[in-house]
């Protein structure tokens, strides 16, 4: 993963030459720089993302089996089809 980083202060020195009061451009520029940096704890893991397929996987498994047995009783009250 590349790191980008966001210079304050020549963003908050490009909006005072623009025209902005030098307090407004200093408070943007700390908030769009705090916008730009990615909070790395909330990211996903590999270990999340196994542990995220596995409970996936466990569902499907329990809805296939529920569709068959389904299926089956279903098929039961067919007359002569069991």
């Amino acid at each position: 993963m590349s790191t980008h980083t966001f210079n304050t202060l020549t963003a908050a020195q490009e909006l005072a030459a623009a025209g902005m009061s030098a307090g407004q451009a200093a408070a943007i520029a700390s908030q769009l720089g705090v916008a730009a940096t990615p909070d790395l704890a909330v990211l996903a893991t590999k270990s999340d993302i196994a542990s995220l397929r596995a409970e996936i996987y466990r569902a499907l498994m329990f809805q296939a089996g529920a569709i068959i047995a389904v299926t089956v009783a279903l098929v039961k009250l067919i007359p002569g089809a069991g």
